[in-house]
């Protein structure tokens, strides 16, 4: 199959033009047709060669997986397909394909809530008549089914397909009576086995995190979609660990001790992207830099290492950290 994006744009165009067969297409004209999309699409200068499209017309040919099986005849330069009703998006799934995509699902499926999984899951059976497995799964995926909000993650994403704005109910952690924000929904994620609704809170003039577990109601609202202009998922979180982001938005370098018996975790799983590894001391124990927004995932990571591992810096989060200890100390 094809090897990258132009090749598989190549391929499609060469196929809506054979089953154009109210024009006869040469390889002079398919050329031309070809190279002139190219630059349209994707700036491809100098577009399509003569040897290209022939190196193309082989790979077609090529029975599944490696091509589509096209009947593609070539007679006094002129092309066209000896079977008129072909065409490579009528070409069937095999059985490889059909057990890789039943696979695919089924590790899916163990994704609390996830949508659409039923869905290809049908297509699976109907593309190859064929039930789930019964034996036993080669991958398990830590998972929690009893997650509060898991009711809401199908309609929000649809929400966020459709571009609709919801009004929520929204009631975090301590507060007496629930939020009531209308928020344009942009992106569903998932981080330590609960899901997150990043949006855009029209309340607020603002973008926000709502756990679905915090929300109590949601309905569509009658409001004009504000769409997403700016956020990058991959930007938006990039200098955090999960996902609260603080109105102090500051990156720090957060300088870490882990002992010996804890480095070697941490070094071959790294806490974040950014992870460097500053000193490696003869006894095994490891120094590493983080470069992150100091947020309340991170404390909680931090402290979840015990004594494990001593903040070096910034200072403030040193002693933030120190204190929280003491005080889990002053409960035994």
């Amino acid at each position: 199959m094809p090897a990258n994006k132009n090749a598989s744009y190549r391929y499609r165009l060469i196929n809506y033009c054979l089953r154009n067969r109210a024009r006869r297409w040469t390889v002079d004209s398919l050329v031309d047709y070809i190279s002139e999309r190219l630059r349209e699409e994707f700036d491809v200068e100098g577009g399509v060669s003569e040897r290209t499209l022939y190196g193309d017309f082989a790979v077609m040919r090529k029975h599944p997986p490696e091509g589509y099986g096209a009947p593609i005849v070539i007679k006094s330069r002129q092309v066209s397909y000896s079977d008129p009703d072909f065409s490579i998006d009528n070409v069937p799934l095999n059985n490889t394909d059909i057990g890789v995509l039943q696979e695919a699902v089924a590790l899916l499926k163990q994704v609390a809530g996830l949508p659409h999984v039923e869905e290809l899951l049908n297509v699976a059976r109907k593309l190859g008549g064929a039930s789930e497995s019964e034996s036993d799964p080669a991958i398990h995926i830590e998972r929690n089914e009893q997650l509060a909000g898991l009711e809401y993650l199908r309609q929000l994403y649809d929400c966020i397909r459709t571009q609709q704005p919801v009004a929520l109910h929204y009631r975090p952690f301590g507060a007496a009576e629930p939020l009531r924000p209308l928020v344009h929904p942009y992106l569903l994620k998932e981080y330590n086995n609960r899901w997150f609704l990043l949006g855009w809170s029209e309340t607020e003039a603002l973008l926000r995190i709502y756990a679905l577990d915090r929300m109590e109601a949601l309905r569509p609202a009658v409001a004009q979609w504000i769409p997403n202009s700016s956020l990058d998922p991959d930007t938006y979180f990039r200098d955090i660990i999960g996902v609260s982001i603080p109105e102090d938005m500051t990156v720090h370098t957060v300088r870490l001790r882990f002992s010996a018996h804890r480095a070697p975790y941490v070094l071959t799983k790294p806490l974040h992207a950014s992870q460097k590894t500053a000193v490696l001391q003869p006894d095994g124990a490891a120094e590493v830099e983080i470069q992150v927004i100091i947020n309340p995932e991170l404390r909680t990571l931090l402290l979840g290492f015990g004594p494990d591992v001593e903040v070096l810096q910034p200072p403030g989060l040193r002693l933030e950290i120190a204190a929280a200890l003491q005080q889990a100390l002053s409960a035994y």
